[in-house]
């Protein structure tokens, strides 16, 4: 990827977000704890709650750092991949609890449905920050009182194949843009849907990376219903 102003264009965007979120929540942790001292409580779930997200956003904000790098890296062909055999379920369950803050607080109903217990050939750090990344993006585009729905099956290929359900057939451009063509925007286009704005970087991280792990990355419409997902092979 070059660098030039479009490029900081994209990552400044994308920065401001994470950023903003952290300076936001520190700022409510700390006036609801200097309440709290003033007033003489000690009520502490509202502050362990602001800690948990500040915590995680944190924690995505490292991950979205790593996918840039990752990202510009496969496109230069200078990225290692380290595949073993992941079981692809557990790290379903593992990303989804790390996002139970968010849908939990969006009420978004989670269903996970898997018929496989082999292990997936994938690069598991790789593989988890995909899977976050795409969870992720649903969760904050999908209506409150939603239902997400993750079915894991084998396909007639003989490969593993991990569907995530849950969006309108008009989030249908972002995937197909950056997500299942190797390509990235011509233009410094930002996605916007409600308050949620994205240049799509870590969604294009997504389909490469599945692409550098012998997957496919995949959407589907059934009766105005977007399904993004992938295939994977198995572990031997």
């Amino acid at each position: 990827m070059e660098l030039n102003s479009k490029t900081v264009g994209l990552l400044t965007h994308d920065l401001k977000g994470p950023i903003g979120n952290l300076s936001m929540f520190t700022e409510m942790l700390n006036s609801l704890l200097v309440q709290q001292k003033e007033n003489g409580t000690s009520d502490l779930d509202q502050a362990i709650w602001y800690s948990s997200y500040i915590h995680m956003i944190s924690s995505k904000y490292v991950d979205q750092l790593q996918n840039w790098s990752d990202f510009v890296n496969m496109l230069d062909k200078q990225l290692e991949f380290y595949n073993s055999s992941v079981q692809l379920t557990e790290l379903v369950h593992e990303v989804l609890q790390s996002n139970q803050i968010i849908s939990s607080k969006k009420l978004i109903t989670v269903q996970v449905e898997s018929a496989i217990s082999y292990g997936v050939s994938a690069d598991s750090d790789v593989l988890r920050r995909v899977l976050d990344n795409l969870i992720q993006l649903f969760v904050l585009l999908m209506p409150n009182s939603s239902t997400l729905t993750i079915t894991i099956a084998e396909n007639p290929n003989k490969q593993a194949e991990c569907r995530i359900t849950g969006l309108q057939s008009n989030d249908e451009k972002l995937f197909e843009t950056l997500y299942t063509q190797k390509v990235m925007l011509d233009q410094a286009e930002v996605f916007g849907k409600g308050l949620i704005k994205t240049t799509g970087i870590g969604l294009a991280f997504c389909g490469e990376a599945i692409r550098e792990m012998n997957g496919t990355p995949f959407i589907s419409i059934d009766a105005d219903t977007l399904t993004a997902g992938f295939t994977l092979p198995c572990a031997v």
